[in-house]
């Protein structure tokens, strides 16, 4: 076995054996569950809300299916994007900081495998804990509301899951680029905010990854919209950024 291929199996290893398991796994488990819920207590709690102010009068239609999907989606796009990133901003800085990368690279591994692997890892990681959280959504879901449109469902996470690989791939070239893990995650957070307000602006979303953000909840909603751009560019953007971690780390002194 190689140096990179050990490598690749020590990360699946490590994946399995440390806090990364849970963390992001429960989070998105705990929207899956609780999107479903939300939804369904929404007309109550209007209700409740209209009596605690006499002469207020709040309608809410009876929620769906749908409903509970869009409250999954949302709760991926905004806490489970700051939580992707958050984490993949030290996939490199604290393996700096702690000694560790110095150690793995004083084995026969180039630092672009390294920076690679470590990136898909991550990755991995959050797509099986993003099919976790949905199919925990749909499984709650399906006995309040139905299993309602569940190929526009798995569509709109889909468009998430490539948009957050663009994200993952910023939040790993900050984190060559800093020393600190703090800053990265910062920054990583901000660049997050920054897409999901960028997707307010069609002439910037319509050509950048930026559209993958509204691209999803209009395939959730049955709304026309166009994809093959945003698409393109988020993966050329994921795999130019990545290209440019890679870049950044062989120059760094560890």
């Amino acid at each position: 076995m190689n140096a990179t291929a050990a490598f690749a199996r020590k990360e699946l290893d490590e994946v399995t054996h440390t806090w990364r398991l849970w963390v992001l796994p429960g989070i998105l488990l705990f929207f899956g569950i609780t999107a479903p819920i939300m939804a369904a207590l929404l007309p109550r709690l209007a209700e409740y809300a209209a009596g605690e102010a006499p002469g207020t009068v709040i309608k809410v239609p009876a929620p769906t299916a749908i409903d509970a999907y869009v409250q999954f989606l949302g709760n991926l796009q905004q806490l489970g994007s700051l939580a992707a990133v958050i984490i993949g901003a030290g996939i490199v800085a604290a393996e700096v900081r702690n000694g560790t990368a110095a150690l793995t690279l004083a084995k026969p591994l180039g630092r672009g495998p390294y920076v690679l692997i470590r990136a898909a890892t991550h990755y991995a990681l959050t797509v099986v804990a993003t099919l976790i959280g949905g199919a925990a959504c749909v499984a709650v879901t399906a006995p309040l509301f139905g299993p309602g449109p569940l190929a526009r469902a798995v569509a709109a996470v889909g468009c998430w899951l490539l948009l957050v690989a663009f994200l993952i791939a910023v939040a790993v070239l900050l984190s060559t680029l800093l020393r600190s893990q703090m800053a990265a995650a910062v920054i990583a957070a901000a660049a997050v905010i920054a897409v999901g307000a960028l997707a307010q602006f069609g002439a910037v979303a319509d050509w950048s990854p930026a559209g993958l953000w509204t691209a999803s909840a209009a395939l959730l909603t049955g709304r026309p919209t166009a994809l093959l751009v945003p698409i393109v560019s988020t993966l050329t953007g994921t795999i130019v950024v990545l290209a440019g971690a890679v870049a950044v780390f062989r120059r760094r002194e560890i």
